[in-house]
């Protein structure tokens, strides 16, 4: 397997359900070629980090629901969003996103 691969099939069986990754928040079309919108139905600003599959840092800020997250500056692979509590930086949501 490659490593992209094997961060699929791990993400699949540990993180999404520990995470909760069946959550209110959706990230689409993905895949995608350059821009993804963030939806979710919980009111609020929520932060978020945007890594590669090696946890190398390519974005953050603060997601509003309906936001475009532009991927356009991102080669293509697998990245990992990641919807983070700004009380407690817990994690709340991980979404992979494919950039073709």
């Amino acid at each position: 397997l490659s490593n992209s691969e094997l961060f699929s099939v791990l993400f699949e069986i540990v993180c999404a359900p520990f995470y909760g990754i069946d959550s209110p928040f959706t990230v689409m079309p993905n895949p995608t070629k350059d821009n993804v919108v963030v939806s979710f139905f919980l009111e609020g600003e929520y932060r978020y980090v945007l890594t590669d599959v090696n946890g190398k840092l390519f974005k953050e800020g603060w997601l509003v629901n309906g936001m475009v997250l532009s991927l356009q500056d991102c080669l293509p692979g697998t990245y990992v969003l990641q919807v983070v509590s700004d009380k407690d930086n817990k994690i709340l949501v991980l979404k992979k996103i494919i950039k073709e």
